[in-house]
C-alpha cells in the first residue's frame, strides 16, 4: 500500500510534475553546470517515468498525475486504519513501514510546492490529521535539535 501508493506519488511530485521538478528536482541538481544538470535531470525523470510505467501499468502511457495522487490518497486511508490508536504503524517500536511512511509524508508536507497530497494532509478538519500527528511525533522524538 505505501510502496505502490505513496512512493510513486512522492517520486512523481519530485521528478515528473513540472512544478515539483522545478522546486525539488532542480534543487538536487543545483551544484552541476548546465550540460550535466540537463543530462542528470533528464535521465532521472526518464528513469522515474519508466519505473512508474513498468511497475505500475494502471497509470497508463500518459502517466496521469491525478491517478497517481488518487492511489496515494487511498494508501493514506489504509494507513489511517492501520495506525488506529497506536503510536507507530507496528505498535510501540518503529519499523521499516514507519520509515517509509515517514519519508513519504515528510516529502509531501515539506516540499516547497503545492500538491494534492499536501492539501489532503493539511486541509482544516482533515481526516488525515492523525497521520500528520504521527509524523510530528517521530520528528519530536528523533529529530529534535
Amino acid at each position: 500500500m505505501a510502496k505502490h501508493g505513496l512512493v510513486p506519488a512522492a517520486e512523481y511530485l519530485a521528478w515528473v510534475d513540472p512544478a515539483g521538478f522545478e522546486a525539488i528536482g532542480q534543487h538536487y541538481l543545483a551544484p552541476y553546470s548546465a550540460l550535466p544538470k540537463y543530462w542528470l535531470g533528464w535521465s532521472r525523470v526518464a528513469a522515474v517515468t519508466r519505473r512508474l510505467r513498468s511497475a505500475l501499468p494502471e497509470y497508463g502511457a500518459a502517466l496521469d498525475g491525478d491517478v497517481i495522487y488518487e492511489n496515494a490518497v487511498r494508501a493514506l486511508d489504509s494507513l489511517l486504519v492501520l495506525l488506529g490508536e497506536k503510536e507507530t504503524m507496528s505498535g510501540r517500536r518503529l519499523g521499516s513501514l514507519d520509515a517509509l511512511v515517514f519519508a513519504c509524508l515528510n516529502a509531501f508536507l515539506e516540499a516547497p510546492v503545492k500538491s494534492p497530497m499536501r492539501d489532503a494532509l493539511t486541509r482544516p478538519g482533515s481526516k488525515y490529521r492523525p497521520l500528520v500527528d504521527y509524523l510530528l511525533r517521530i520528528v519530536d522524538r528523533y529529530y529534535k535539535e
